[in-house]
C-alpha cells in the first residue's frame, strides 16, 4: 500500500524506528555532516532515526538507563536496530577521571549486559550493531585540553582503542551482535555497514528496501 493510501484509508502513518544508543560521539553525530544526520538522512521516509547520545556517558551509566529508552511493546514500539557505542569515556584514566573510568573486564561485562537486555525486550542480536570506541588523537586531545582547561593533560589512555576495541570486538560470537570496526572502516564504512545491518532487519520484518 502507497503513502497516499494508507493515509487515505485512516492507517496511522508509522516509520520503523532505528535507535542510536551512545555517548558524545553519538549525541553530537547529527550535526552537520556527522554519521547520524547522514544516517537519519539516507533513511528519510523509510525510518524514524532517534538520537539517544548522552554526553559523557560510559558503559555502567548506559546501562542503567537504557530500560528506560526501551521497553517491551507491540510492533512498530520496537526498533528495527540499536547501535550501542560507548568506551570513549570509559578508557578515561582511573587516577585522573575516576568518575568515568571503567575498567576492561567490567566494559565487556556492561555491554553484554545491555545486548542481554536487548534481547529480553524482543530486539534479536542480528538488529543491535555495537560500535568500537574510536582511537584516540593524542594531538588533538592535547589542543581541546589546553583550550577547555588551560594547560596540557590526559585524562584518557594514550591509546584506548586495542584494549577497549579488542573487548568489543570479542561480544560478537554465536549468540552476540554485530560489530563495526570504525578504525579499519572509518565513517564511510561505518554508515555502509550499518546500512546493510538495517536493509537485513527490515527485510525481515517489514518486507521493505532501504536504497
Amino acid at each position: 500500500m502507497s503513502l497516499c493510501e494508507r493515509a487515505a484509508s485512516g492507517s496511522a502513518l508509522l516509520w520503523p524506528r532505528v535507535l542510536l544508543f551512545g555517548d558524545s560521539i553519538t549525541q553530537f553525530s547529527f550535526q552537520q555532516g556527522g554519521w547520524g544526520s547522514l544516517l537519519a538522512d539516507r533513511l528519510v521516509r523509510k525510518c524514524d532515526v532517534l538520537n539517544r547520545g548522552f554526553s559523557g556517558y560510559n558503559t555502567r551509566w548506559a546501562k542503567i538507563i537504557l530500560p528506560r529508552l526501551i521497553r517491551k511493546g507491540p510492533g512498530m514500539e520496537n526498533p528495527v536496530a540499536v547501535t550501542i557505542f560507548f568506551g570513549a569515556n570509559d578508557s578515561s584514566l582511573k587516577d585522573e577521571n575516576p568518575k568515568q573510568h571503567v575498567p576492561l573486564d567490567e566494559y565487556s561485562a556492561n555491554l553484554r549486559d545491555m545486548v542481554q537486555y536487548l534481547r529480553s525486550v524482543d530486539v534479536p542480536r542480528e538488529r543491535v550493531i555495537l560500535i568500537t570506541p574510536p582511537p584516540l588523537c593524542e594531538a588533538a586531545w592535547e589542543k581541546e585540553c589546553v583550550l577547555k582547561a588551560g594547560q596540557p593533560g590526559s585524562c584518557h589512555t594514550p591509546d584506548p582503542f586495542p584494549s577497549l576495541s579488542g573487548r568489543c570486538v570479542i561480544l560478537p560470537q554465536p549468540g552476540f551482535p554485530h560489530q563495526l570496526d570504525i578504525l579499519l572502516g572509518g565513517r564511510q564504512a561505518c554508515n555502509e555497514s550499518v546500512h546493510f545491518v538495517l536493509e537485513s532487519a527490515l527485510m525481515d520484518r517489514h518486507g521493505c528496501h532501504i536504497d
